[in-house]
């Protein structure tokens, strides 16, 4: 009897499925492997427009005897006594050699800083690429103060043994890898604050705070006897590098009025911050809002459901509009990102674009009301930036938050001090301008402006955070004194 051979039904179908199954996994290794090759390019490309910055500015480090210049208020320019210059432009993400030479592209941040450390003349620069991570590099400038060239480049980029240090907020530690640090521990920062210069701070507050005295040091001194003893506490990473805190607000006080106050409010709380805190070992500003909320548990409390009943959508970042009578601002929401000021003209809302609510490098010098009689054709629209919330332990994302920003060690509120930021605040008939503060153990805003044009007063205490620098190095943890780390002289 002859066999029957051929294709069964059944060995079809298995053939069939084998097949669709093989494509699938076939489809999904190549998506996958798409994807990874995708990121890895995507990498690289970010690599390649730092490595390009790194390849012009050793090059300008190496030149012997070369100094920095100038770095602009800013900080986003820097000028050496080379002559050459480099830019930063946030208008097309770039960095600029001399105006005129592109080094590099598509770049979120990059700042300048200029310090003496360990006799070694410093220039950090703290850049990030769009989508990348943030990089502190610090440049060591070849110049009469070590008067030799380094055969090795190397030699030219200065790193701290302890650094570069990442965060684990809801574990509460900043590390390295070799060293860990809690959050809200004790750093003996305050060795190397000392007394300063307060002339120009002083004319500065007298002139653009919206005080109307006579004499502002009088009214409003500088406590530096007790503001220079000020201990200091682990707060968080920035960019690779720790950042301190005060452990308590200052006894000095920051007096702000009107829409001038609004207008000078983050620069002038900045300043002080920096004239008392800012020495070779890092930088100082006043805290700022971001700051709070990037410690916040936004599954427990989110600001950004804060209820604006005024405002749609009703709620934080809705939008009201007011128009005559209530339609005054002050000079600086025209350069705010948020703002939106009609052109009656152009018949069209312009939107600000230059300064964030927590940003400002110059003083403004407004004199007078923007507009001395709105008419009809008059209107602001303005963007609720404002929210409010009493804090407790669980609104952190680590509860050591509340006792760093709210409360003192025996769970007293701390006295009410500024955070130097601005907000918005959309009210029925007219919209506040305000700066943010901690008061009564919550966060909230004190109003400096309004649009019907009046105004507020008000002093309050500034708390200062300090960037250390990239450089710094912590001695072991066997030898913290009173349980206090010791930063290596």
């Amino acid at each position: 009897m002859k066999s029957q051979k051929g294709i069964t039904l059944t060995s079809l179908i298995i053939y069939v499925l084998v097949v669709i199954v093989v494509t699938g996994i076939l489809a999904t290794i190549m998506a996958n492997f798409q994807s990874n090759l995708k990121e890895i390019n995507g990498k690289a490309s970010r690599e390649a427009e730092f490595d390009k910055f790194n390849v012009y500015f050793i090059k300008e480090v190496k030149i012997l005897g070369n100094k920095v210049s100038t770095i602009s208020e800013a900080k986003n320019e820097i000028v050496f006594e080379s002559g050459n210059k480099y830019t930063f432009r946030e208008s097309d993400n770039s960095i600029y050699l001399n105006d005129n030479i592109k080094i590099s592209e598509n770049i979120q941040r990059c700042t300048f800083s200029n310090s003496l450390v360990d006799g070694k003349d410093i220039v950090t620069v703290v850049i990030k690429v769009i989508d990348g991570e943030g990089r502190t590099i610090e440049y060591v400038l070849n110049n009469a103060t070590s008067n030799l060239e380094y055969e090795d480049e190397s030699y030219y980029v200065h790193q701290g043994s302890n650094g570069p240090w990442s965060e684990d907020l809801k574990a509460g530690t900043v590390t390295n890898g070799k060293i860990t640090l809690k959050i809200g521990d004790y750093v003996n920062y305050e060795k190397y604050v000392s007394s300063v210069e307060t002339k120009e701070i002083y004319k500065e507050l007298q002139d653009y705070s919206g005080y109307e005295g006579s004499t502002y040091e009088t009214d409003y001194p500088i406590n530096t006897e007790e503001d220079l003893k000020l201990k200091w506490r682990v707060l968080d990473e920035k960019d690779g590098q720790i950042r301190l805190i005060s452990e308590n607000p200052t006894k000095t006080t920051v007096y702000l009025k009107g829409y001038q106050g609004y207008n000078n409010a983050v620069y002038l709380i900045d300043k002080v911050c920096s004239t008392l805190y800012t020495t070779q070992k890092g930088s100082a500003e006043n805290l700022k809002i971001e700051d709070i909320q990037s410690a916040m548990d936004l599954d427990t409390w989110d600001y950004h459901n804060y209820s604006s009943p005024n405002t749609e959508p009703p709620k934080y970042g809705g939008i009201k509009e007011y128009t005559e009578a209530n339609s005054y601002y002050p000079e600086i929401y025209t350069k705010e990102k948020k703002g939106h000021i009609w052109d009656k003209n152009k018949g069209i809302y312009i939107d600000g674009t230059e300064l964030d609510l927590s940003e400002q490098t110059e003083v403004i010098k407004q004199d007078a009301k923007v507009q001395e009689s709105p008419t009809s054709d008059d209107k602001i629209k303005i963007e609720e930036t404002f929210w409010s919330k009493q804090m407790s332990k669980e609104s952190w994302t680590n509860e050591t938050y509340q006792n760093i920003f709210i409360n003192d060690s025996s769970d007293s509120n701390y006295d009410e001090y500024w955070i130097s930021s601005r907000c918005v605040h959309a009210n029925s008939n007219y919209a506040n301008f305000d700066v943010i503060n901690v008061k009564n153990g919550g966060v909230n805003a004190q109003i400096l402006y309004r649009s019907n044009n009046s105004g507020s007063e008000m002093a309050a205490s500034i708390r200062p955070v300090v960037l250390l620098s990239l450089s710094i190095d912590f001695l072991p943890e066997t030898e913290k004194i009173e349980d206090v780390w010791q930063i290596r002289d």
